[in-house]
């Protein structure tokens, strides 16, 4: 009964273009085409669509059309109705041997200009303890499933309009997003997008309260609405406004999903203090091969460090909050296949905070800008080699330090408070990660092989609390 439930749930997400996100098998070749200038993506933004895909090749040798056709195999679809099943084992090898079977079941609808994804995922054994794991799933015979996408679309012509659970991106980085970090539980949002020559708009409104029924009867509620309005510029570069508004209450508000409206305008005038985020991003793609992109992310504007209160003799104080990531990334033509990588982030120690928590930038408590939260930078490289659309091979190394400072932190304005810490504050944890790995395609079948360590100094802020941490991954999976 239980099965015929979640099937009934899925048939009724119904969705011709489909939609392309980071966790699609074939992503990585698609942003290995883009930034090899193959294909003429407008942005960094996610979903990307079929239609989109198609329209953005502007051709090139045989082993980047080899890629660009095996990339139209896996899209391409003959049904009005059609399931894919892919059945994941796995072993990894750490401190000891685990091994576990994840499941991931998607039924599509096509219908002319909609289309409907919905993509069930089950994982044996239930492992992870984290507040959000748990909070999202349940145990079952040692068993947990989640529903990770359930949306419906439209696109025509110029838009696309898609609503349901997803996880979308505005700008998008190397190892991570500052909208919206890939690495957070799906939301329930509306989306909606419109490109026309030069300019594109986007718009995005979704709630960050999570649907435990623990929250069910919370009096506020936390929802978040983002826009974004770019430009194409000359010499292949491309320039973004972007504005997010975090705020609680009981019902979604209809000033903060009005997707033309200036959120930090509204909220000044409405006496409010909600949570706004404006940021500014640029991408350079002027020489072929070679991508440069970069964000700013301005939390809660600071007009005065030091603001004497009126009628009072007494000082408050406000520390910048700011977030900042800078990508760069090179595909050779003397190495075809070869993509060369790496990106700087950093986070200061109140970006994303409130003096409200319950407004802070955060869902299930952890942050939904760059994963490594406030408090934090990270600096890593990454080499991709695609040789053909049979297999591939992929390594990074990165340097990650994180400080005390955390998302649900709130920083109250008082007397004579020092905000000017050092960065990152506290004791540092330090965390070096280094994996290769290898994947391999045939037909329905994938292998993918990894190794790697993680080489942790200061864990959880606690000093000498140390370890190195090496791993062996092997990963088998069969398209159904």
């Amino acid at each position: 009964m239980k099965f015929i439930a979640i099937l009934l749930l899925m048939i009724t997400a119904i969705c011709l273009q489909a939609l392309v996100f980071e966790n699609n098998d074939y992503f990585d070749y698609i942003d290995y085409l883009s930034k090899r200038h193959v294909l003429d993506l407008r942005n960094n933004d996610i979903p990307l669509t079929e239609n989109g895909i198609r329209l953005s090749y502007i051709g090139s040798d045989n082993n980047d059309n080899a890629i660009y056709k095996y990339i139209l195999k896996r899209m391409k679809k003959k049904k009005m109705i059609w399931f894919n099943n892919t059945l994941s084992v796995q072993g990894e090898y750490k401190e000891n041997l685990h091994s576990g079977i994840d499941n991931s079941l998607s039924l599509y609808m096509d219908m002319n200009d909609l289309f409907c994804e919905s993509e069930l995922i089950t994982e044996y054994p239930y492992s992870d303890t984290s507040y959000a794991y748990q909070m999202s799933r349940k145990e079952w015979n040692n068993t947990s499933s989640q529903i990770r996408k359930a949306y419906i679309s439209y696109e025509k012509n110029d838009y696309l309009i898609a609503g349901g659970r997803f996880i979308p991106a505005m700008g998008r980085g190397i190892f991570d997003n500052l909208f919206i970090s890939s690495e957070i539980e799906p939301l329930d949002g509306f989306y909606f997008r419109f490109e026309k020559q030069f300019f594109d708009f986007s718009f995005y409104t979704a709630t960050l309260t999570p649907g435990h029924k623990e929250f069910r009867d919370d009096s506020l509620r936390k929802y978040v609405s983002y826009h974004k309005a770019g430009v194409k510029l000359p010499y292949n570069n491309y320039l973004a406004f972007k504005e997010l508004i975090s705020y609680a209450s009981l019902l979604p508000e209809l000033m903060y999903t009005n997707p033309i409206l200036l959120y930090y305008g509204v909220q000044w005038n409405t006496h409010r203090d909600d949570n706004v985020v404006w940021a500014i991003e640029a991408i350079n793609k002027s020489i072929r091969g070679l991508t440069l992109s970069g964000e700013l992310f301005v939390d809660d504007f600071i007009y005065e460090k030091e603001l004497k209160m009126l009628f009072s003799d007494f000082t408050l104080y406000a520390p910048d909050k700011l977030g900042i990531i800078v990508s760069a990334s090179y595909a050779p033509d003397v190495v075809n296949g070869l993509l060369i990588e790496g990106e700087y982030a950093r986070i200061s120690k109140y970006t994303g905070t409130h003096r409200h928590p319950e407004v802070a930038y955060s869902y299930y408590n952890e942050p939904v800008l760059y994963f490594i939260g406030p408090d934090a930078d990270l600096m890593g490289v990454r080499i991709s080699y695609y040789s053909s659309d049979k297999w591939g091979a992929r390594g990074y190394l990165s340097y990650k330090r994180k400080g005390e400072g955390r998302i649900y932190d709130s920083f109250v304005e008082s007397t004579n408070q020092d905000y000017e810490f050092e960065f990152p504050s506290g004791i540092i944890e330090k965390t070096i990660q280094g994996n290769i790995e290898i994947f391999l395609h045939y037909n329905i079948f994938t292998l993918k092989m990894s190794g790697g360590y993680t080489d942790i100094k200061n864990g959880n802020n606690i000093i000498l609390d140390n370890s190195t941490i090496p791993y062996i991954n092997l990963i088998g999976e069969i398209n159904l």
